[in-house]
């Protein structure tokens, strides 16, 4: 059996400090954004039972606070697919225009470039995101994730 030693007792892990929930500066890691099959796409499922792509990237804070500068989050996005134009949400928007409507408002708020159907956003660019808590999927702990229901803001510099 080997033996292996951290730099400090076991007695001493702390414990998380989340986020409080509330605005934060983000820039948008060196990877950028992509777009990636969601889970249900991977699992070989149809559009109908929820397989699609996902807008996503690594969002990381721009803070004052030591303990909160440089924290990454994940930031998925729904793409809009066909079978979204189909749908409709509850307050009687195509699905499809919702989804793109969401992702063009990220866009804008990171200051990316929206051109008839083509939207583009550079790594490194900055914007805000409302950042809430909550359980985590194994339902054990809180965790922190981008409220994208929130919506985005511009950063005044």
């Amino acid at each position: 059996m080997g033996t292996f030693s951290f730099k400090k007792p076991v007695e001493e892990i702390e414990e998380a400090i989340l986020l409080p929930e509330d605005w934060y500066t983000f820039r948008i890691g060196e990877r950028g954004m992509t777009i990636q099959d969601n889970q249900a796409k991977k699992e070989g499922l149809s559009e109908e039972e929820g397989a699609g792509s996902t807008f996503a990237g690594f969002l990381f804070v721009t803070d004052n606070v030591p303990e909160y500068n440089g924290r990454q989050l994940p930031l998925w996005l729904s793409w809009p697919s066909e079978a979204d134009e189909e749908k409709w949400t509850r307050d009687g928007m195509k699905v499809y225009d919702a989804k793109m409507k969401r992702i063009v408002e990220f866009i804008q708020a990171f200051r990316g470039d929206v051109d008839g159907s083509d939207v583009s956003i550079d790594s490194g660019a900055t914007g805000q995101a409302y950042v809430i808590q909550k359980m985590n999927r194994a339902g054990t702990d809180l965790e922190n994730s981008i409220d994208i229901y929130s919506g985005f803001k511009k950063v005044d510099f």
